[in-house]
């Protein structure tokens, strides 16, 4: 192994050690909050039932959640369905809520829109949207008249009393906005539901919570610590705690189904609930009213005795009811674009290299409308990545090309200066000099590309905008390509992963060998072990990330062929008057020679 990649493997090593503390410490944090949870629970329980509830103001809602859920009608008929040309509002008159939202750009499989391939409808029948919950005097789901609906993109309905009307309005987008009015109706702690969201079926497509406390920071609660009892309840009821894990979301921790999810207390700017591309969410915004917090609900489903997240829900709540109010939601995709306009940019779980993610994401849409393909789009923006990089790969790679040259005579300075370390340093370094030769050039270039390649990573593979997009024989560039499935086992055969294997596998090859047994025979089985650690790691991914991969290590591949031809070693000028006794012979004397 030579020196380059084991300042690498040393840097990887650290990464994994710094992430791996910082599960350890969330899953005693998590512990902590666990017990403190339990240590409150059972003080209330020894306390009077009125006392409880002056101390604990969150407890009201919590109750009012499970009557609301229980009362919801088997079936709720549609009074009108909202339109503005990308989305469908299905609005009941029972409660004045939404029912359905179906989005006609997006469709349920690959393919034409068809009988069989209907448009993705958010399906809120079990737990509607916009619901006015916990509200004395006021039925949840009582019958409310439809006064108007002058544009067919806003209705208003007016309670059967007169107490309460409520307006509901499209915008140009996915958003959604309730105007109320309120009359001779008493204010205490109640809330409004968000709908449900269920997640699409893959493995990293699990419904889950995303939120932004005022003036603080996103809390995506199916990866980051949450310290309060409740967030920690809430964790362990989506399967995604942290203790134990690497506290980046991929946790194999199951779903506790008996976990109680209580009130997340304090005025959030916007709550979302998210699969992994669509998206339905409370949102704040100019003339919005405050809230008090969100509650949360998880809902399982038992499969062969083993429990999974079906569904999440939530209710935003809010302390005292105006005369006026007005609220905002938005049900759509999991799109840059539109989460950005309405501040809830953080939906996206970009992570830390967030800041390149958003620029690559906006190019990447760009690309698709000049090319109309996100297949070319990715090759484009692959080649673009590659040539902004060219200069530090060549950098590095012609570093790493001098470096072998210079091997015989390192390992001349190491045989005659092996008992002395300090001399042994000097006279390396002073070689390295001599030769204009940086020992670091080669590492420093590697590390400056490695937060873009984690970035593009996350951007191609949770991009909405890959979902069931095709390129050549692939269908959707967001998921596995899955050929055959009925011939080859693990869902099917995937084409790019094995090219992607086969180009690392050349590119390790043409790479520099370091000096010395020792360090050759370790470089060989990193040649090969590499490869096939990222075919098992890459198999099932999206589709969009192999051909990513493969293209920018065929790049790779040209860029090194190119620097071993142009910085071939030349031979010596006194090889070519090397004069060598050669002995006369017959033929020579025969010959003149």
């Amino acid at each position: 192994m030579n020196k380059q990649e084991k300042i690498i493997v040393a840097i990887l090593a650290a990464l994994a050690a710094a992430v791996t503390w910082r599960g350890c410490r969330n899953g005693e944090k998590q512990a902590q909050a666990q017990a403190a949870a339990q240590r409150q629970a059972q003080a209330a329980q020894q306390q009077q039932q009125p006392a409880a509830a002056q101390q604990q103001p969150a407890a009201p809602a919590a109750q009012a959640q499970k009557p609301a859920a229980d009362a919801v009608p088997a079936e709720l008929p549609v009074a009108i369905v909202l339109s503005n040309g990308v989305s469908r509002v299905s609005v009941s008159s029972r409660g004045a809520c939404i029912v359905g939202v179906e989005l006609p750009e997006y469709l349920e499989k690959p393919g034409a829109q068809g009988p069989d391939n209907p448009p993705v409808k958010l399906d809120f029948s079990k737990s509607p949207a916009l619901v006015l919950q916990s509200l004395p005097g006021v039925d949840p789901f009582a019958e409310y008249s439809l006064r108007e609906s002058p544009d067919g993109a806003t209705a208003v309905f007016v309670s059967a009393d007169g107490r309460v009307e409520r307006k509901i309005s499209l915008d140009s987008g996915y958003g959604v906005t309730l105007e109320e009015k309120f009359s001779g109706v008493a204010g205490e702690r109640h809330s409004i539901s968000i709908g449900m969201m269920r997640g699409d079926g893959t493995p990293d497509g699990i419904a889950t919570f995303d939120a932004m406390p005022a003036g603080g920071k996103t809390v995506h609660y199916a990866s980051d610590s949450v310290e309060s009892p409740a967030g920690a309840e809430l964790k362990r009821a989506l399967g995604t705690s942290s203790s134990g894990g690497c506290g980046c979301g991929c946790s194999a921790a199951k779903p506790d189904p008996s976990a109680a999810t209580q009130p997340i207390s304090g005025a959030h700017e916007w709550v979302a609930m998210k699969s992994r591309f669509f998206v339905a969410a409370a949102c704040g915004g100019e003339g919005v009213a405050p809230n008090a917090g969100f509650f949360p609900h998880v809902s399982h489903v038992s499969t062969n005795g083993a429990s999974a997240v079906e569904s999440v829900s939530a209710g935003v709540m809010y302390d005292s009811l105006p005369a006026e109010r007005k609220t905002a939601y938005y049900f759509g995709p999991r799109r840059q674009s539109d989460l950005w306009d309405r501040g809830m940019r953080d939906v996206m779980d970009f992570g830390w290299c967030r800041w390149i993610c958003y620029p690559l994401v906006w190019l990447l849409n760009f690309l698709d409308s000049v090319f109309g393909n996100y297949g070319v789009a990715i090759i484009v923006l692959t080649v673009l990545v590659r040539l902004v990089f060219w200069p530090l790969t060549h950098k590095s790679t012609v570093s790493m090309r001098k470096m072998q040259e210079l091997q015989p005579l390192l390992k001349e300075i190491q045989a005659r200066c092996k008992d002395n370390p300090q001399k042994l340093q000097m006279e390396t370094m002073a070689l390295y000099r001599e030769k204009g030769v940086n020992p670091f050039a080669s590492c420093l270039p590697m590390l400056v590309q490695i937060p873009f390649f984690i970035a593009l990573f996350y951007v191609l593979r949770s991009g909405v905008e890959l979902r069931y997009a095709p390129f050549l024989w692939i269908d959707d560039l967001s998921a596995p390509e899955h050929l055959f499935p009925g011939v080859f086992p693990f869902g099917g055969l995937n084409i790019l992963p094995l090219l992607m294997a086969a180009t690392m596998l050349v590119q390790s090859k043409l790479s520099p060998s370091p000096g010395g047994a020792q360090a050759a025979q370790q470089q060989k089985m990193m040649t090969y072990f590499m490869p096939a650690m990222m075919l098992i790691m890459f198999y099932n991914f999206a589709s969009a990330l192999s051909l990513y991969w493969t293209l920018s290590q065929t790049m790779g591949i040209a860029q090194t062929l190119y620097i071993r031809k142009k910085y071939a070693p030349q031979t010596p000028a006194s090889a070519a008057v090397v004069d060598v006794d050669v002995p006369m012979t017959r033929q020579r004397r025969r010959h003149g020679g």
